[in-house]
């Protein structure tokens, strides 16, 4: 079972390049943000490094603060940008994780942050208070499926391995999702503060 799996991550790793290729030139928002880009880069990066280990193959990190709350305040682009570099960063450099695994987590966080944005697009992005850019009570159901949606997808993409070559007790799954509640909820609440 291997193979499928290491394979599921090399194309989730080139898929995610491209998607963030792509995204970049779609999207030329992150030219005109380069402070709001480096800052997030740079809380991606210190929320990467300073994750709690939970099982030996699972740790918890707030990533999605800096994904969640940039995507909504600064733009998909240098956001998208800003997770990518971080956590690429963060592993390679620090975890000293080598670069085929730290591009496959980046790649990961990435598709994660598109696919739930795709979602807040068709909900929030309608009507001409999104078109202005404005947070009105009409986006309010585009955020919460934004939040959920990025919660859910992000973990799906970094467990499915797991699950797959069946490395978790059941004990480390029940661990592993209450305190990933515990963190999403968290988190949430930082980003609407935010």
């Amino acid at each position: 079972m291997r193979a499928p799996s290491g394979l599921a991550s090399r194309v989730l790793a080139i898929v995610g390049t491209l998607v963030l290729v792509v995204g970049a030139w779609r999207d030329p928002r992150w030219v005109d943000r380069p402070w709001a880009l480096l800052i997030m880069v740079a809380a991606a990066a210190l929320f990467r490094m300073r994750a709690v280990s939970i099982t030996k193959f699972s740790s918890l990190n707030v990533v999605q603060v800096v994904a969640m709350a940039g995507a909504i305040a600064a733009g998909i682009s240098p956001t998208a940008l800003a997770v990518y570099a971080g956590v690429l960063l963060a592993d390679w450099l620090h975890h000293a994780k080598p670069f085929n695994v730290a591009w496959i987590n980046a790649s990961r966080e990435l598709m994660a942050l598109y696919g739930a944005y795709g979602l807040y697009a068709a909900i929030a992005l309608q009507g001409p208070a999104a078109a202005a850019g404005e947070l009105t009570a009409e986006t309010i159901p585009g955020v919460a499926v934004f939040l959920l949606a990025y919660f859910v997808l992000s973990r799906a993409l970094q467990y499915y391995t797991l699950l797959v070559r069946d490395k978790l007790f059941p004990e480390e799954r029940a661990l592993i999702l209450r305190y990933e509640v515990i963190v999403f909820v968290a988190s949430s609440g930082v980003v609407l503060v935010i």
